[in-house]
């Protein structure tokens, strides 16, 4: 270890994330030659201690691991242990936040980034820093973002800093690149020619037009990328030669020091200089790409051919079967904000319910029922969301008496899975399926066939996992996971109305009532990983909370529960924070009317 320098340090709690950290040691050994990992890095009797705070002391870029038991470990004598200053991870990250450089909190399997009130004093400063996320679900791309981020940061000096216009600013520019995207300056034998000097030093450059290269591509927590620190303005353009500082080094001879030497402040301010230069470059290249992404995100998925298409619902409304006074019911537009309703989106002459969005939040599929002798139909009709084009989605297939409620496939947007009813009039038992179509009644595939009851059907976000619940009687049901592309199912858990999060990382579903518990509510809305675990309750009481479905942003749940009913029976839609710190509130408070079936808004 002595005499090499470690440009990336991977911190890191045992107990918490020795798993992960090692998978990720591994990423980062295949593309860095100097990482730093202890069990891995340190030769046998080289002195711990030590090694790890040389090796702090050295670094580029620290990565600090927060698993979901970072912000509460405690020792042996059940003091937390990151109120104890001697703690290993305390001492690394403190080290590394004062010597300014790169430190990047990553938070694993989408735990929250802690408050600033959960940190010691210390640490503080670690709460400003712009996090990366890394989880079980979407550990290959989310570790290849971070590790890119991790190059950028690293990045060798240009020679040249590109200039781009920003699309709408004439005067915000970059050096390098001019209005049309053509490098300024001669082009001779291919090559550029320099177009100026070093960004810290260019005299001719406006005051204006370095601050607009800060902004260009931070974050809001005013950093100008992952992990990088808040820089006083004293640093910024820090001279060559730096100022008097006393030499700190510890008595030891690890380079141990409780603050930068002056050496660290120079190498550190050419660091910045180098990444600012190399930023600069690889904005000039992200910018045009930016802008496409950003207009094609505001614009949503394109509609899929055929279908009855509006302009994108806001993310605050969601669309809420209500039931009539007439005793039939229609889907309404509700603000979650202000909890007013809006426009019908149905236009009416059929029970609707169970409405589901597609990816893109123009249309609506919902489900419809008749009365027709002697068995009901139910089956699904589609029309856009401001309420035009309203017709049945395909042709109700012969042997599916009710198409209960869908889930759209958010990646093949052409397709969309429905359990099925048949009852068999002949005299057969019922017979439940769960069937993949095309928007124009084309089956793709079945993925369950029997007899077992089957509802509650969601696609993964990225559409290759459905869940649904099954079991003998809707009223103990059994969560699964499959691929859909067919495969063995996996038992999740007990309950029923599993839905994705909107990234992938949490299922939320309603618990089964447990009839032979008097204590034990008639049921909960719980969230849980995607494989069963880490199951944890959002709602608790004496009620019936039920059909839940996430925000668009995965920071609320809405769901149906009879809580404020006179007779236990009416149910109204709720809303309830995803960390389940906060009480539910009423989504419609004072609105007449039951809500007769599942509203949405998160596509599912």
């Amino acid at each position: 270890m002595a005499g090499t320098r470690t440009a990336v340090f991977l911190s890191y709690r045992r107990e918490d994330t020795k798993h992960v950290a090692g998978r990720l040691g591994d990423r980062l050994t295949q593309r860095f030659d100097d990482v730093f990992m202890d069990i891995d890095t340190l030769e046998p009797g080289v002195d711990f201690a030590a090694a790890i705070r040389r090796a702090v002391g050295e670094c580029d870029v620290l990565l600090a691991l927060i698993g979901e038991n970072w912000v509460d470990a405690v020792d042996d004598q059940g003091a937390r242990r990151l109120d104890d200053p001697d703690d290993w991870i305390v001492q690394e990250i403190k080290v590394a936040l004062d010597r300014n450089i790169r430190v990047v909190p990553v938070l694993v399997d989408s735990v929250p980034m802690p408050r600033r009130s959960e940190l010691p004093e210390v640490l503080t400063p670690l709460a400003d820093r712009h996090a990366a996320a890394l989880r079980y679900e979407s550990f290959d791309s989310d570790a290849e973002s971070l590790i890119t981020a991790v190059e950028r940061a690293l990045a060798p000096p240009a020679d040249d800093v590109p200039r781009v216009d920003l699309p709408g600013d004439d005067t915000s520019t970059i050096a390098g690149v001019g209005p049309t995207g053509v490098p300024d300056g001669d082009l001779r034998d291919g090559k550029q020619a320099p177009v100026g000097t070093d960004e810290v030093d260019d005299p001719a450059r406006p005051p204006a037009q370095e601050a607009h290269e800060e902004a260009a591509v931070g974050q809001p927590d005013e950093t100008d990328e992952l992990g990088d620190p808040r820089r006083p303005p004293a640093e910024e353009t820090p001279e060559e030669g730096g100022t008097d500082q006393p030499d700190d080094s510890g008595p030891d001879g690890t380079g141990v020091v409780d603050g930068p030497t002056e050496a660290q402040r120079e190498a550190d301010a050419r660091r910045r200089r180098r990444r600012r230069r190399a930023m600069a470059a690889a904005l000039a290249l992200v910018v045009i790409g930016a802008a496409a992404a950003a207009w094609a995100l505001l614009r949503g998925p394109e509609p899929p051919p055929g279908i009855p298409w509006a302009s994108p619902l806001p993310l605050e409304t969601i669309v809420v079967p209500v039931e009539e006074s007439s005793g039939s019911s229609a889907l309404f537009l509700v603000d979650s904000d202000v909890g007013t309703v809006g426009d019908r989106v149905d236009t009416g002459g059929h029970k609707a319910g169970s409405p589901v969005l597609a990816p893109g939040r123009g249309a609506v599929v919902y489900q419809t029922q008749t009365s027709t002798q002697p068995l009901d139909i139910r089956m699904l009709r589609v029309v856009a969301v401001d309420g035009t084009g309203d017709r049945e989605l395909f042709d109700r297939p012969e042997d599916c008496q009710w198409m209960l409620r869908p889930s759209w496939n958010p990646v093949e947007l052409d397709q969309i899975a429905v359990p099925c009813l048949d009852y068999k009039v002949d005299g057969q038992p019922l017979e439940f399926s769960l069937r993949i179509y095309t928007l124009d009644g084309e089956v793709v595939r079945a993925l369950e066939t029997g007899r077992a009851w089957l509802d509650d059907v969601s696609f993964s976000p990225n559409g290759e996992t459905v869940t649904y619940a099954m079991g003998p009687g809707d009223d103990a049901p059994v969560i699964y996971s499959r691929p859909a592309d067919g495969g063995p199912s996996e038992r999740l858990a007990e309950g029923r109305d599993p839905m994705w999060s909107p990234d992938g990382a949490r299922i939320v579903f309603s618990s089964p009532a447990d009839h032979s518990d008097p204590e034990r509510p008639p049921s909960t809305i719980r969230v849980m990983d995607p494989d069963g675990s880490n199951v944890e309750d959002l709602t608790a009481g004496p009620f019936a909370d039920r059909n839940p479905g996430w925000s668009p942003d995965g920071e609320q749940v809405v769901f149906l529960s009879n809580r404020g009913s006179a007779d236990g029976t009416t149910l109204r839609a709720w809303l309830v924070d995803a960390d389940g710190r906060d009480e539910p509130r009423e989504l419609l408070p004072g609105e007449a009317g039951s809500m007769t079936s599942p509203p949405a808004w998160a596509s599912r």
